[in-house]
């Protein structure tokens, strides 16, 4: 089944402005839709909705974020929680697509959604399962708090891709942090 992202964002700006003509027009390059005339509100509504099948679509126009949602977040016609960037990541982790990875990670990194744990925990993850351990490591350094799933994602990661020299550095520094594993 197709899973719908958030257009309530389209839905508020055109009750806001009382059409969606101001809303298409300035998303309309963006999107790749300059030429095309919508009738009813209704087709171009539909137009919009995202499957997970589409979701690392690449940009329709040279100047966007690489990522068709994302330039229709940027354009303000999808609105980012974190339903929609797990869906992306998630996506990214499950095609090991590095480069919508980066590109997702990038775009997280502006949001308000930068500093949140569950979610660099999810971006750390799929940076292990993309096979790129430098971007994990890099990614842990950087994070100010770390918990239990922050500490496995990398140990683990290490582990499954055969530097198990890296996870027993990792390890007893785990154990100083206070952090014990479970069984």
């Amino acid at each position: 089944a197709a899973a719908a992202v958030g257009i309530q964002k389209l839905f508020s700006l055109s009750a806001r402005f009382g059409t969606l003509s101001a809303t298409q027009a300035s998303c309309a390059k963006l999107i790749g839709d300059e030429d095309s005339e919508t009738s009813e509100d209704e087709d171009w509504f539909a137009s919009r909705i995202i499957q997970d099948k589409d979701l690392l679509r690449s940009s329709l126009h040279i100047s966007g974020t690489g990522l068709h949602v994302l330039d229709l977040v940027n354009c303000g016609s999808l609105e980012a929680d974190r339903t929609l960037y797990n869906k992306l990541l998630h996506r990214c982790t499950q095609t090991a697509q590095l480069k919508q990875a980066r590109i997702v990670h990038s775009h997280i990194l502006t949001s308000q959604f930068k500093d949140d744990l569950p979610i660099r925990n999810t971006i750390l993850h799929m940076y292990v399962k993309c096979g790129s351990l430098d971007d994990a490591h890099n990614l842990f350094d950087q994070m100010p708090h770390k918990d239990l799933v922050t500490w496995t994602a990398l140990i683990s990661g290490y582990s499954q891709h055969d530097r198990p020299q890296d996870a027993l550095v990792l390890f007893p520094e785990m154990l100083r942090h206070g952090l014990e594993p479970n069984q």
